[in-house]
């Protein structure tokens, strides 16, 4: 399942298909996607929740369902992620502040995503995991493989996928990559790291490479 084209719709392809499959929704914009029990759920800038399954009759896989909108405090003026967890579904939103030479990001929020009540709860912690966000696929790494990977609990690692930065040398003249971190989700703290010392192509961001733990 990809996002693709200027409205940001969704795509999908597997293996023996000739071509790929456009799926149709009511609207595009999509921002993220996410496999989790089977089936893929997709949200876009309005904070709308969709949901595609491949199992079904090939005359209803181009057609992708809406299923419920979360807060819309959530996800206004910020970037939203599907990250799949043991417990469910999360949604994390990145809130970046862009202003005249300079963009950065200031914090992010979280909410577990009920699919069954078709409904969402804020949460503060992320209990001990981790979770890694960005251009690629969001994921989470559970508190228990924590200890021998280096890795901190109760944290969100985050690369630069503000993707205009990219283009021109965006707003510091020197194009994306500089917005990289690990936000605290306990004290609400950013530690930023920089990854390139210039990038200007959006074919190459930066991305998580995950390992097997």
């Amino acid at each position: 399942m990809v996002i693709h084209g200027g409205r940001s719709f969704l795509g999908f392809w597997k293996p023996g298909d000739a071509n790929w499959t456009n799926i149709e929704s009511y609207d595009g914009a999509f921002c993220d996607v996410s496999y989790h029990n089977e089936k893929f759920y997709a949200i876009n800038t309005q904070g709308q929740v969709w949901v595609w399954d491949d199992k079904r009759p090939a005359s209803q896989l181009r057609v992708a369902h809406f299923l419920f909108s979360v807060d819309e405090q959530l996800v206004s003026c910020r970037i939203p992620y599907l990250v799949e967890r043991v417990d469910g579904l999360l949604l994390v939103t990145r809130r970046v502040n862009r202003g005249y030479g300079n963009y950065k990001t200031k914090n992010f929020k979280m909410c577990q995503l009920d699919i069954a009540k078709l409904s969402s709860k804020r949460i503060t912690s992320l209990g001990g995991d981790a979770i890694f966000v960005g251009d690629s696929a969001a994921i989470s790494v559970p508190a228990t493989e924590l200890e021998r990977s280096g890795i901190m609990g109760n944290r969100i690692y985050f690369t630069d996928d503000s993707w205009e930065e990219f283009f021109d040398g965006g707003r510091t003249g020197r194009g994306g990559g500089e917005d990289m971190g690990i936000y605290n989700v306990e004290d609400r703290t950013i530690e930023s790291f920089r990854g390139c010392d210039e990038s200007l192509s959006i074919l190459c961001p930066p991305v998580w490479i995950v390992p097997s733990f």
